[in-house]
């Protein structure tokens, strides 16, 4: 089973996305609109530790849900490979890259500054950021913070950090922790 030339298997099922990829095809769509995960380190690790030559590409079994009133998508995926002679798709244990984080690019328009969509930055933890509400008076971090929350401004998933945000593309780039499974 060889996927090939970024051609991937879609199914669309009310507000998912299931696709079945490769490791080369995320490599090779990371310029698109499309959401896109690199595997990075994990993809090392779990090459060496089932013995996969480092030519092949994993296969990534993603499930991207819309979920009403978010800007993003939740993006859960599993890796495979075809580990006997039989061809038959074989689950990676993930448990192999705890450690390691994974970047998911993530197609999304912000129409405000960046910082207001990155809870690290300092217009959320630092009180010497002063903002002024269009009454005059200091937003507090507090207050801030719930607007956050309140008006989703998030461009990536729980457990995932804004590392970078591409202004031309309207692609958020977001570093996360490895899911060892997928949601229920």
């Amino acid at each position: 089973m060889e996927m090939s030339n970024g051609i991937d298997k879609k199914i669309l099922v009310k507000n998912k996305q299931v696709i079945l990829t490769s490791s080369l095809n995320q490599k090779i769509k990371e310029e698109t609109n499309n959401i896109t995960i690199n595997l990075g380190q994990c993809e090392n690790k779990l090459k060496n530790n089932y013995s996969i030559s480092e030519e092949k590409s994993l296969y990534i079994f993603e499930i991207i849900t819309e979920e009403m009133g978010m800007k993003i998508s939740k993006i859960d995926f599993e890796i495979y490979y075809p580990l006997y002679e039989n061809n038959k798709l074989e689950k990676l244990d993930l448990n192999i890259c705890k450690g390691n984080k994974i970047d998911i690019l993530i197609p999304v328009k912000i129409d405000n500054e960046l910082d207001k969509h990155n809870s690290s930055s300092d217009y959320y933890n630092n009180i010497c950021s002063k903002i002024t509400s269009q009454s005059g008076t200091d937003i507090s971090l507090n207050d801030r913070r719930n607007e956050f929350i309140d008006n989703n401004l998030s461009l990536c998933e729980e457990n995932c950090k804004l590392i970078e945000y591409n202004h031309i593309k309207e692609k958020a780039k977001c570093s996360c922790e490895i899911k060892t499974s997928i949601s229920s």
